[in-house]
């Protein structure tokens, strides 16, 4: 509880929540508002679950071989770069733009297995079952006011600024974790050889 990186994790994972959750209650509008039937957006909202349920089958053993750092930036990342080019097609792009969106939107998918791979890296596993109720009780607090937050951006400025809000918040997501992991006591007691701080 002394630990900064406890409270960067809590934050990151309240922010974590919001392009996964705000991806899947607010897409089908998106598409929508910006010119499709409502059977076509719901057509792609069920491509994009096949997709995160694929990359979700394949997502541990890729942790596993890439580590919590990298598997975060990929997450995270992906889901921005696929926000861009929903945004793009929004522009003049053609429906194929807004297909080829789907995949890198869906890397947001194992976002929720995140804790599982953080926790060993931050804090070790004495304290993982207390910890990961933690985060996870601030991934369901994100899940929760990403409805009101992004429901207002998007009343106000469009459903466009709205997804780029979530992009944002999963880039500050990112930043936090690897702010997390730069704090974490686990490396200060590698760095110190593996003892305790005297």
């Amino acid at each position: 509880m002394r630990s900064p990186t406890l409270y960067l994790f809590f934050l990151a994972m309240v922010l974590a929540s919001f392009p996964l959750n705000g991806f899947s209650a607010y897409a089908s509008y998106f598409f929508v508002g910006n010119g499709l039937s409502a059977s076509l957006a719901a057509t792609l909202l069920s491509v994009f679950a096949v997709i995160v349920a694929v990359i979700s089958l394949v997502s541990g053993s890729v942790s596993k071989k890439l580590g919590a750092s990298i598997t975060s930036i990929i997450v995270f990342v992906g889901f921005a770069v696929g926000v861009g080019m929903m945004v793009a097609w929004t522009d003049g792009g053609s429906l194929p733009v807004a297909v080829a969106s789907l995949v890198p939107c869906a890397l947001i998918g194992p976002v929720q297995i995140l804790p599982a791979l953080f926790i060993p890296q931050l804090f070790g596993m004495k304290d993982y079952t207390s910890i990961n109720a933690f985060g996870m009780g601030g991934f369901y607090l994100g899940g929760a006011a990403v409805f009101v937050i992004v429901a207002a951006v998007m009343q106000n400025l469009g459903y466009n600024m709205g997804f780029i809000v979530l992009a944002a918040c999963g880039i500050a997501a990112l930043v936090l974790f690897l702010a997390a992991i730069a704090l974490s006591p686990m490396k200060r007691l590698a760095a110190n050889g593996g003892h305790p701080k005297q």
